[in-house]
């Protein structure tokens, strides 16, 4: 595999997409009818949490995708069971969705293992370092976006 590297360029951009933490996922399954906390709240300005990123295949991601059929009746009896609670109702409860393409190097979806991140991105690498070579890996992102699930 060492000889692979050579054919490959200095640098690789992986993406891994974490999966909802718990509290995430809770919000998410239960949308509107779930007790938020305060920063719940004021990260999703009174909406419904949803996946933003999904991912298409093993080197593209789509970043806000409109939602699928299921998700949007869900959507909407969210919104419904809102007006009818009495409760705060999205501003944008319908809005255009960015659904923009990106590709990289290598995606990995909620479902990927730490192993699965390392076979694929950083067990290549020790050979070149033991041979003497540089190399570097680093995980960068916005807080709460999943790193140290990553590196751990």
């Amino acid at each position: 595999m060492a000889d692979d590297l050579s054919h490959e360029t200095s640098i690789r951009v992986t993406v891994r997409v974490r999966p909802f933490n718990s509290t995430e996922l809770e919000l998410f399954q239960n949308g509107f009818s779930a007790p938020r906390p305060a920063y719940a709240s004021q990260v999703t300005a009174n909406q419904a949490i949803r996946k933003i990123v999904h991912v298409l295949d093993d080197n593209v991601v789509v970043f806000d995708p409109p939602p699928s059929n299921d998700d949007g009746n869900v959507a909407m009896n969210r919104y419904r069971r809102a007006l009818m609670d009495n409760t705060n109702v999205p501003v944008q409860a319908y809005r255009r969705y960015k659904d923009v393409k990106y590709a990289f190097d290598r995606v990995f979806n909620e479902d990927a293992t730490q192993m699965d991140v390392y076979e694929r991105t950083t067990r290549d690498l020790i050979a070149g370092i033991l041979n003497g070579y540089n190399a570097t890996v680093f995980a960068y992102g916005a807080t709460g976006c999943g790193k140290t699930h990553t590196i751990r």
